[in-house]
């Protein structure tokens, strides 16, 4: 799986959308590590929003040699409440190996947050407490194993690999204690130990919204939150192309203000989309085949621009002030009234 993950950050770091840097690349691939994350936590812990219940048995569950309790082994902690929040749960620490004598396990949990969509109101980073159900003796009995020490006396090498957290947080009488996978000779949790965590089973006992990451039409459109203002940006570079190249349908267009953020970057926000209609496709081709190369076309005063998203890729017009037309990494040209008509 670690190999996967990698692959798939890779390929999303690799892969811009319209007017998306490189931090907006990696913060999207952190997303979707997440999401992968979260997957890995619903697959192998069988997290699922459900009422919550008493769960059976009372007193401490496992003991540091993993033997059993006078009424035979269970794998259903005591639950501290009903809903415990994450300070609680959770309390911030280093994770660390588990101990030879972690004392008996009343409680445990796992910790996260997530890209979870709320409908009618976008995207919102997720924040959570998985009270462990079961599978527990299992997880502790793998984590006890030491980590594995690297080879001596011989050139190896380790890959560059993202691996899903498996932080688990025991409570005890004496504390709470966070506890890591054991690791194998690239820092990697051992193969039993992964196992182990996969085998849980969970419920959700509090979750809590954090902050909206994405908006709702961004989420029902495609159209980006925020686009940078390309025109300004490269307002230094000369055209490469001698013409604009007609758009092939469908084309969303998405509209923008432009606003400084606390850099002083100009940075358009999403004030409006709608998809073309074959004849506005027509009309706006019609007026790129009118655009022309001009050095003194200002680029930097347009208030707000239009993303046009096709299959050959995204233009940017400037539709208050400016006079520039920016299309595909190939070039910039004047644009005309016709082409701003054309998507009014």
């Amino acid at each position: 799986m670690s190999d996967e993950l990698h692959e798939d950050l890779r390929g999303i770091a690799g892969q811009a959308r319209p007017g998306e840097d490189w931090p907006g690349r990696i913060a999207r691939a952190r997303r979707h590590r997440r999401q992968r994350w979260s997957l890995t936590a619903a697959a192998t812990a069988a997290v699922i929003a459900v009422p919550l219940i008493a769960l059976a048995g009372t007193g401490s569950t496992t003991k540091s040699n993993l033997s059993a309790g006078p009424t035979g082994p269970t794998t259903s902690p005591s639950p501290l409440s009903s809903s415990v929040p994450m300070d609680v749960a959770c309390p911030v620490q280093e994770p660390v190996h588990l101990a030879d004598d972690q004392p008996p396990v009343t409680d445990a949990f796992i910790c996260g947050e997530d890209d979870q969509r709320v409908p009618g109101d976008g995207i919102w980073l997720v924040r959570y407490v998985h009270r462990i159900t079961g599978g527990l003796e299992g997880l502790l009995a793998a984590y006890q194993a030491a980590d594995t020490p690297p080879p001596t006396g011989e050139q190896f090498g380790c890959p560059t690999v993202l691996y899903a957290p498996s932080t688990v947080y025991l409570h005890s009488d004496e504390g709470t204690v966070a506890v890591r996978a054991p690791r194998g000779v690239c820092s990697d949790p051992q193969a039993t130990a992964s196992e182990a965590f996969r085998a849980l089973t969970t419920e959700t006992v509090w979750t809590q919204r954090d902050r909206r990451v994405q908006s709702e039409e961004s989420v029902t459109t495609g159209c980006t939150d925020a686009y940078k203002d390309t025109l300004s940006m490269d307002a230094g570079s000369p055209s490469r192309t001698p013409s604009a190249t007609p758009l092939e349908g469908p084309v969303l267009v998405c509209t923008y203000k432009v606003e400084a953020d606390a850099q002083g970057d100009r940075i358009g926000r999403l004030d409006g989309h709608r998809a073309l209609t074959a004849d506005e496709i027509a009309a706006v081709n019609a007026a790129l085949r009118n655009v022309t190369v001009d050095p003194t076309c200002n680029r930097s005063t347009q208030t707000r621009f239009a993303l046009l998203v096709a299959k050959n890729g995204p233009t940017v017009v400037a539709l208050d002030g400016g006079c520039a037309v920016s299309q595909n990494d190939g070039g910039w040209f004047r644009a005309g009234d016709d082409l701003r008509a054309a998507l009014a």
